[in-house]
């Protein structure tokens, strides 16, 4: 996640991102959330399941205006095929008072990037099935005691990492 505001968000500001649904990833408090700068924001955030709901708080020093800034976490994706999601990010700023000034919730653009051969597979909450397409087998000897190759033809629907 790649982020820019138009004003600083101050120390202890939070950022909610909602909408990431689908996840296998239960609830917790301390969801391990990583940032460029590195202390952009602190290093846990608060993970709900239901509303596919990430809130981040705002590191020491705060973030500039017109700076950009990435967050990353791992979430498990779901144990089924789904469609892309449709991500909001919101923030809270500290006002020093009793009230705190929001930025209203506004959608996020999903990646269109093709991953693991997966068109638009880096777009959010998109996950397929993969599945080999082509499946054969063949032996070239089928005389009992004799040496036999078997030769296997595969064509996976995804890229296949190695490992």
């Amino acid at each position: 996640v790649t982020l820019s505001t138009t004003i600083d968000l101050l120390e202890n500001s939070t950022v909610t991102l909602s909408g990431f649904t689908g996840t296998q990833s239960t609830d917790t408090a301390t969801l391990p959330a990583f940032s460029t700068p590195e202390d952009a924001f602190d290093p846990t955030a608060l993970w709900e399941q239901s509303s596919g709901t990430i809130t981040v708080t705002v590191g020491s020093g705060g973030l500039a205006a017109g700076s950009d800034f990435s967050l990353w976490f791992w979430v498990r994706n779901s144990a089924t095929a789904q469609t892309t999601v449709s991500v909001q990010v919101a923030a809270t700023i500290p006002s020093g008072g009793e009230f705190d000034s929001p930025i209203d919730s506004q959608a996020m653009v999903p990646s269109t990037s093709n991953v693991m051969g997966v068109t638009s597979g880096a777009s959010p909450g998109l996950t397929v099935l993969g599945e080999f397409s082509v499946k054969h087998i063949a032996q070239s000897v089928p005389l009992v005691s004799a040496s036999n190759e078997l030769s296997v033809t595969l064509t996976p629907t995804v890229d296949l990492p190695a490992g």
